[in-house]
């Protein structure tokens, strides 16, 4: 069991590390080396491990630009933006300078009421169905034409 869930007691991180106080901000934590755009919004209930990004400190709602970051679009973009630093294989090679330097538009409360709802079913749930709507809204809040939506689509990512 520990090795399929390892946790360590928030006393004895202290003792070890300064990283404590990571591990209790609300943060977004994304996926580094990985094929496409992985982020996971927290509370402050867990600790970034070392293959990834923390992103804790964005003017950004942190759980819109998760739900932002984890749409098909935002992996396309950072494909064609960053292709000199992909890995052999297609892992992308990520950094939190970079992820913080990502386009955002101007976002409604509407719009960032449906990212919201949407992250937090994808959190209770993980389906193929809330995974669509987030890439729709994304679309939408992007200005994509029909022709561009069909092509990411189709995309396999």
């Amino acid at each position: 069991d520990s090795y399929k869930y390892p946790r360590i007691k928030l006393e004895k991180l202290k003792l070890i590390s300064r990283r404590h106080e990571d591990a209790l901000k609300e943060k977004v934590i994304i996926a580094n080396m990985t094929s496409r755009l992985e982020a996971f919004y927290d509370k402050g209930e867990y600790l970034a491990a070392k293959s990834t990004i923390m992103v804790a400190d964005s003017e950004l709602d942190l759980m819109v630009l998760t739900g932002i970051l984890n749409s098909k679009l935002l992996t396309f973009y950072y494909r064609i933006k960053y292709k000199s630093t992909q890995m052999q294989g297609g892992a992308l090679s990520l950094s939190k300078h970079r992820v913080q330097n990502i386009p955002i538009p101007d976002l409604n409360d509407e719009i960032i009421n449906k990212i919201k709802k949407t992250v937090k079913r994808l959190k209770k749930d993980f389906n193929q169905n809330d995974i669509e709507c987030l890439d729709d809204i994304v679309y939408k809040l992007y200005k994509l034409t029909e022709d561009e939506q069909k092509y990411l689509k189709s995309f396999n990512i």
